[in-house]
């Protein structure tokens, strides 16, 4: 009897589900938040369009066509610097993947409109300007060397110019350029050197001396003192005796850690208080530093 083939497996009935692929998270809201620009644009609230459409484009970068919008509302706002490089990155990009060639063809037609009306800035850096590690920031971005003295397109509006230098003291200044093919110029000046910290050590020793000075003179008094001397005299010059030399104790304290401070060059704002406490029964020091 001949043998019989064996007959195909069914799949068990507790089997997973096959896997179905489910939409990215990510593309889900940069889907809404493309819709939401788009609303917001045909709305004429070009701010708030531009604002959706970047929270789109950092959630999929790859659309090309958010770019687009970016760049039309953009030039809405008259950010026409912005405006020429989103463009121009929307004809790079769909000209690589050979597609599109609708928006090419918008793109470059809006170059046309925008790219005069571009204004620029220009930051001039004098010869003797430039320290030992000087930089440039223009609105939070350091300015790369090659671009120090040259017209470079910006937006309208106002513009944060900074320089700095290690041991200078930076400066920061807001420029206002025109929103319509306007040129400005700012001429940068030397930095200061950075004020040093204050060392003052003449109170620190005066108090030394005085109280120095102080518990002389009451150990003086009290060795002259009489036994006929009334009690509370005696009582009054031993509590004096006990404060200063709290006082003196205060002055070496301070001297101490003045001179510390002093060889260490402490920051501006370094702080350091001595307060004495004394009273009939003895004394102390309480000391308060902040740095």
């Amino acid at each position: 009897m001949p043998e019989s083939s064996p007959s195909p497996a069914t799949p068990a009935a507790n089997a997973p589900p096959p896997l179905v692929p489910t939409p990215d998270t990510n593309l889900l809201l940069a889907e809404k938040f493309f819709v939401e620009g788009r609303i917001a644009a045909a709305k004429g609230d070009h701010a708030a369009a531009c604002a959706r459409f970047e929270a789109s484009r950092r959630l999929d970068p790859r659309a090309v066509g958010t770019v687009l919008n970016i760049a039309i509302c953009s030039e809405a706002l008259a950010r026409y610097a912005t405006a020429a490089r989103l463009y121009h990155e929307v004809i790079d990009r769909d000209r690589a993947q050979g597609t599109r060639q609708d928006r090419i063809k918008y793109a470059e037609s809006r170059l046309t409109f925008v790219e005069p009306k571009i204004s620029t800035l220009r930051v001039l850096v004098p010869d003797d300007v430039p320290d030992p590690g000087f930089e440039i920031i223009v609105d939070g971005v350091v300015l790369e060397h090659d671009s120090w003295n040259r017209a470079l397109p910006i937006d309208g509006g106002a513009h944060v110019v900074e320089s700095t230098a290690p041991k200078k003291r930076r400066q920061r200044r807001t420029v206002q350029v025109g929103l319509d093919h306007a040129e400005k110029e700012v001429t940068l000046t030397p930095l200061e050197n950075e004020p040093k910290p204050t060392k003052n050590l003449g109170l620190i020793v005066g108090s030394a001396g005085l109280g120095g000075g102080l518990l002389v003179d009451t150990c003086k008094k009290l060795n002259h003192a009489s036994d006929a001397d009334a009690s509370s005299t005696k009582e009054n010059l031993q509590v004096r005796a006990r404060i200063v030399d709290v006082a003196a104790g205060v002055g070496v304290i301070g001297l101490g850690i003045g001179t510390y401070l002093y060889l260490s060059s402490p920051k501006p704002g370094t702080s350091v208080t001595v307060i004495p406490d004394a009273s009939a029964s003895g004394g102390g020091l309480r000391v308060n530093a902040r740095f």
